[in-house]
């Protein structure tokens, strides 16, 4: 499924001895992906469990869920009603 629904998409890399950095999704296990990866002749790494601190992407989900929190009500201002109701379910 991953080589021929998201591969295409992707940018062309990794090129041969690039360095691939994964976290410890699910989906980053699956041996197919990491096949894909040494393929290219790239290098796979994986950060080490729970270390957010490690992973870039972190920061900009955090910059993001401040900028909710901060927001929400001006943005969204039935935001508060759909969180009761999802709540609910």
């Amino acid at each position: 499924m991953f080589k021929e629904q998201i591969l295409p998409f992707l940018n062309p890399r990794p090129l041969p001895r690039s360095i691939v950095v994964m976290d410890n999704a699910k989906i980053h296990m699956y041996e197919e992906l990491q096949d894909l990866v040494h393929a290219t002749g790239a290098l796979l790494f994986f950060l080490p469990p729970y270390s957010p601190d490690l992973n870039p992407i972190e920061v900009g989900f955090s910059l993001l869920k401040r900028w909710i929190q901060r927001y929400a009500n001006m943005a969204f201002p039935e935001a508060p009603l759909v969180v009761l109701k999802v709540k609910r379910i």
